[in-house]
């Protein structure tokens, strides 16, 4: 899928703890499959099914994150990300991706930490609300499809 050239290297994280290459490429691989319909190959939120998509998917490039349980401005911390996948965001089209095995969605958030300028600058900000995050969390109710 992806040429050697465009092969992502190691970087640090947040914490200064070495991600590995070989992690940063799978989670581009999987952020390709599971994520690019919504947000994009690049990760800008242009995905092919963003179109009719409101709110629109989140713009990876830009940095900025508002579902997770720290102050506002802040990045949020892996855990916090790992939620908001796991169990989506209701009130969006963001489904729960709570079938994809939790290693393979890690790989996906270190890889997805690479698309902005922000993440290596700044750290993730603090738990604000512990065990809760802002409007991310709870359950989709069912409706119904009869009209």
């Amino acid at each position: 899928m992806f040429r050697a050239r465009d092969a992502l290297r190691e970087v640090p994280d947040a914490r200064g703890k070495r991600v590995s290459a070989r992690r940063l490429n799978h989670g581009r691989e999987l952020f390709v499959t599971y994520c690019s319909a919504c947000h994009g190959v690049e990760g800008d939120g242009k995905g092919p099914a963003a179109v009719g998509l409101r709110p629109p998917p989140r713009n990876f490039k830009q940095g900025q994150y508002k579902f997770a349980a720290v102050a506002s401005g802040q990045l949020p911390n892996d855990e916090d990300l790992l939620r908001i996948v796991q169990k989506g965001l209701h009130g969006s089209a963001m489904l729960p991706w709570n079938d994809v095995p939790e290693r393979d969605l890690l790989d996906i958030i270190q890889y997805l930490k690479t698309l902005s300028p922000k993440w290596p600058r700044r750290h993730p900000g603090s738990r604000s609300c512990p065990g809760r995050t802002r409007g991310a969390t709870r359950e989709r109710p069912r409706r119904s499809r009869a009209a």
